[in-house]
């Protein structure tokens, strides 16, 4: 018999429908949701050959856990787009299979999850959402503190016109702003990213991971920007040199910044690494910045329609 382990809790929203849908399937579901120093000696003590792998954010697959899993064939998959996390020697294991949502533009399309938040981002910056809320448990009304900015008229630059950028530009010209599109790919619409950066209010990073994509925005970038720009990131954190981010808003070379990424967070489970203090506590005491858990795709409708996307090619492999 086949058997799957799925990094992750029975009781997950993920778990159950994985169980729901692959009831009726002659394959074993092995459950594993402690931390990620324990995922190799658990694997040791597996009987049943594992023939799928399905993990996520949070946990490094790497040649050391292919190793102790020990199935040349093996499939892993992964409900993500990125694959910082699936880190084994390519070549070496070259008959393993990756399911996962890389490059399946065309589906992807339908799910508009990710370009929502990172506009509400954007509005929880400009409104001052979060620090208004917080100063309000506080049991203080001080309406005056918290003077926000209207979207209506405002440049909004997006670098990476895929499909988060696509979506995000209707958004942002359903709210009556002015959208200028970068993107490696020229074309009539497309303006210079030396012009986007210089001319753009609000400024939004849409662009996927890979080696020559790291730090693509940096102090170089941070010092050309407006000192009003508001600097969103919901792609992925290496795309950013974060020291450098963070220094142009202690300095005052931009107004503020919303992040939905950090620097290897695919990486982390649960907790952030103390690496990480300096701008954890500049964001606890300032409110011009805003982080969240890289959440940007994490809604229910999204998770229900990528599953179903991934579960239909998994069960193609079940023998």
């Amino acid at each position: 018999m086949q058997s799957l382990l799925f990094i992750g809790k029975k009781n997950s929203f993920i778990g159950k429908l994985i169980i729901a849908r692959l009831k009726n399937n002659k394959i074993k579901i092995i459950f594993f949701n402690k931390k990620t120093i324990y995922l190799k000696n658990f694997i040791k003590k597996q009987k049943l050959k594992i023939s799928f792998l399905w993990t996520n954010f949070g946990f490094e697959i790497d040649n050391k856990i292919i190793d102790l899993i020990n199935n040349p064939r093996l499939i892993i998959i992964s409900q993500t787009t990125g694959l910082n996390h699936i880190n084994y020697d390519k070549k070496k294991y070259s008959k393993i299979k990756i399911i996962s949502l890389k490059n399946d533009s065309k589906f992807l399309m339908s799910i508009p999850s990710t370009a929502e938040h990172t506009f509400a981002l954007f509005l929880a910056l400009a409104k001052n959402i979060v620090v208004s809320f917080q100063d309000v448990k506080k049991m203080n009304w001080r309406r005056n503190l918290f003077l926000g900015l209207e979207a209506k008229g405002l440049y909004f630059g997006i670098i990476g016109n895929g499909r988060i950028g696509k979506l995000l530009g209707k958004i942002a010209k359903s709210f009556g702003m002015k959208v200028l599109f970068y993107d490696l790919k020229k074309n009539l619409r497309h303006i210079s990213l030396d012009k986007l950066i210089k001319k753009s209010d609000v400024i939004s990073l849409n662009i996927d991971y890979r080696p020559k994509n790291q730090n693509f925005i940096n102090k170089t970038h941070f010092n050309k920007m407006k000192k009003t720009c508001l600097f969103i990131n919901s792609s992925r954190g290496e795309n950013v040199n974060q020291r450098d981010l963070l220094f142009a808003i202690k300095n005052k070379k931009i107004a503020g910044a919303a992040l939905d990424v950090l620097e290897e967070d695919s990486l982390w489970n649960e907790k952030i690494p103390k690496s990480y203090k300096s701008i954890i506590n500049y964001s606890n005491k300032n409110s011009n910045l805003i982080i969240t858990p890289h959440i940007g795709g994490y809604s229910k409708q999204a998770l229900e329609n990528t599953f179903e996307r991934i579960i239909n090619k998994v069960i193609k492999f079940i023998k």
